[in-house]
């Protein structure tokens, strides 16, 4: 049976096609079905929804990893407590991210579970707007927990969705436009939030993170659970 990647199972079903002729050696798709494919992932609403989401909760991430001193200078936090906070986010990101693959696994819960990561962000994030500033450093390290919980492992859950909302397409394609979307989103927030940060101050820095994942809790309200694959593998 194949292996899936992104829940490190065994599965009955490929992925994609393209997963299923690279394992039995058919032949690979030509540059005009490629191009082909990604009009259609393009064209599919539910993936575009999860584009937006995954290029914001990612690209907040990567961007928060790139700039946490910065961003935590001016409430007055020493080099020492931010590496501190952001030891304690990663590792509570890297408990969820063991924690919502077995669940996925076990319920298919993949639409619960996006909008579970997106709202824990959200709500986290108001608590680290206020935690933060308030330089009590055990709020902020119960808040940044709580931040890292939930967004960290957005790329397991993303993933495992996306594959089911754009079987049989390849996983290599949506999946190189997901990084590609969290690059440009990452890069852009992380100048952005540097520019705040200078001339608005460290608050409305970390208010924007607030309204990047208000933004995806709205647009996972938009994405219908679309099991292409698993639905696939009960019919037969």
């Amino acid at each position: 049976y194949p292996h899936d990647p992104f829940l490190q199972i065994k599965t009955k079903q490929y992925p994609s096609l393209s997963a299923e002729e690279d394992a039995t050696f058919k032949k690979q798709i030509s540059m005009s079905q490629l191009l082909g494919e990604l009009q259609q992932l393009i064209k599919n609403r539910n993936f575009f929804y999860i584009l937006i989401i995954f290029s914001m909760m990612n690209g907040s991430y990567v961007s928060l990893g790139t700039i946490i001193n910065f961003l935590f200078e001016p409430f007055g936090y020493t080099a020492t407590e931010t590496s501190i906070l952001g030891a304690i986010f990663i590792v509570s990101g890297l408990i969820s991210s063991i924690i919502f693959p077995i669940i996925i696994e076990k319920y298919h819960w993949l639409l619960l579970s996006l909008k579970l990561i997106v709202t824990g962000s959200f709500l986290s994030s108001l608590i680290v707007l206020g935690a933060i500033p308030s330089k009590i450093f055990s709020f902020a390290s119960v808040a940044i927990s709580l931040l890292g919980f939930f967004v960290i492992p957005t790329m397991s859950v993303v993933y495992a969705f996306a594959t089911e909302l754009t079987y049989p397409h390849s996983e290599a394609l949506f999946g190189s436009l997901l990084q590609a979307g969290s690059g440009i989103f990452g890069t852009v927030v992380a100048y952005g939030i540097s520019y705040l940060i200078n001339n608005l101050g460290g608050f409305a820095a970390l208010l924007a993170y607030v309204i990047f994942f208000f933004i995806c809790c709205v647009l996972s309200h938009f994405i219908h659970e679309d099991l292409r694959r698993l639905n696939l593998k009960n019919d037969g």
